[in-house]
């Protein structure tokens, strides 16, 4: 009939929000018990920020959007971000990190953000094939996302920087204090309690990294990795970086080794020196670089 049903339905949110030590982020985290069908429901975040354009990111880049950019009888004004979505205006500015949130709109200094979309069908009125009950989502979901207050803009304030850091943070590993160091049984008394210790030669004493020492550094207004891994052949390690900044930015690398340029096939690397590196970067510019 295309009414609504007058029953009723009890679907539970809980909402759990933390500031972290050292964060300038404050992380939300969503569960729903979704006990409804066919509904959207969205989060909320009203700012202070009256922007008439709202800023979010795509693939290797940062675009721009008003509700004017929309065809006029476009019903739901709805945009895509990849990690986040933000509003500045006159030097401040509301930004808000998600991780599978990928669906925003402004309204004034509102974003909303859609948390489910649960429908029973792609296609109203089509063939059995365009019904998909499991897409109601009427099962426990949860989530996360993060808000940022910030001063200046999207770039000066390194919000590309801070959502990467808030959808993918560091992982942490254990291991041996000293590497070097193992303990064996005698050879010549079957006795495991009787064990004496040993100590293997460092075999790469030039690659050794300090405690509290980074890896590499990668600084630039605007620049972000987008990847860090190892190479395809496995013989090094390829860092990608990007200037989401509209104007030329100034790259500067350190790094325990050789720098080379190359491509995205990875195949050629052209030599650009050995443990620093000083780069002018173009706006929008995707650089790939080869580390051995």
């Amino acid at each position: 009939s295309g009414k609504r049903s007058v029953k009723t339905a009890d679907s539970t949110l809980s909402l759990r929000l933390s500031l972290c030590k050292g964060d300038s982020f404050v992380r939300a985290a969503y569960t729903l018990t979704n006990a409804s069908k066919d509904h959207r429901l969205r989060i909320v975040f009203a700012t202070d920020v009256f922007a008439k354009r709202n800023i979010a990111d795509i693939p290797f880049d940062i675009v721009s959007r008003s509700n004017d950019d929309f065809y006029p009888k476009t019903p739901a004004r709805i945009s895509p971000n990849s990690s986040f979505a933000a509003l500045a205006e006159d030097g401040k500015g509301f930004a808000v990190f998600t991780c599978g949130a990928h669906e925003y709109e402004q309204v004034e200094n509102v974003l909303f953000f859609t948390l489910v979309r649960a429908n029973g069908v792609i296609n109203r009125g089509g063939t059995e094939n365009w019904v998909v009950p499991g897409n109601q989502c009427l099962r426990t979901l949860s989530g996360r996302l993060a808000f940022c207050p910030f001063v200046g803009d999207v770039i000066s304030a390194g919000i590309p920087s801070l959502s990467q850091a808030f959808r993918a943070p560091l992982i942490a590993v254990g291991y041996a204090a000293d590497s070097r160091k193992f303990a064996g049984g005698r050879p010549c008394v079957q006795d495991t309690s009787i064990h004496e210790y040993f100590y293997l030669p460092d075999t790469h004493p030039a690659v050794a990294i300090p405690d509290n020492t980074p890896a590499l550094t990668v600084s630039g207004e605007g620049i972000l990795v987008s990847a860090f891994k190892k190479s395809e052949d496995g013989s090094g390690l390829i860092l990608r970086v990007v200037n989401l900044a509209e104007k030329t930015s100034t790259l500067s690398l350190t790094w325990s080794g050789k720098i080379f340029k190359t491509m995205l096939d990875e195949e050629k690397h052209v030599f650009l020196g050995r443990d620093k590196l000083t780069r002018e970067m173009g706006a929008k510019e995707i650089l790939t670089l080869y580390l051995s």
